[in-house]
């Protein structure tokens, strides 16, 4: 997992992360692009309370990463089912090709870490802000 891009003004920060496409046959590496708006973040911690408040050993729910890449280009994949698991200590993404038997899935996240390589990729903009209001005074 890493910081793809840090935070503008108008976007938050890309984080990609391993991810594996495999069918009975074959197994190719991907990249999965999170997005770590503070809306998604929000939404990650509520499932992850979900999850510890009910005892819960994963929650699956509706779910995508920006996007899915093969060798740093979007892979434009024809995806059918697209799941966000969530556990008390981390997360994944799993998606299913369109009429194959093939699966693309991330790498587990640990989401302590995640959440502190988000809020790093986000500062990063707070701090140019800061800096730049800072020599205009």
């Amino acid at each position: 997992m890493n910081l793809l891009s840090s935070a503008t003004a108008h976007e938050a920060a890309l984080i990609r992360v391993s991810a594996t496409l495999q069918n009975d046959y074959v197994e190719h590496r991907m990249t999965a692009v999170l997005r770590a708006s503070a809306d998604w973040l929000a939404h990650l911690h509520e499932l992850r309370s979900i999850c510890a408040t009910r005892g819960l050993a994963r929650l699956i729910v509706d779910g995508a990463p920006e996007r899915w890449e093969h060798e740093g280009r979007d892979a434009c994949l024809p995806l059918a089912e697209a799941d966000l698991i969530v556990t008390p200590e981390a997360f994944w993404f799993r998606d299913r090709l369109r009429g194959q038997r093939t699966t693309v899935e991330t790498a587990r996240i640990d989401m302590q870490r995640f959440l502190r390589m988000a809020q790093r990729g986000n500062a990063r903009e707070a701090e140019a802000e800061a800096e730049a209001e800072a020599c205009a005074a």
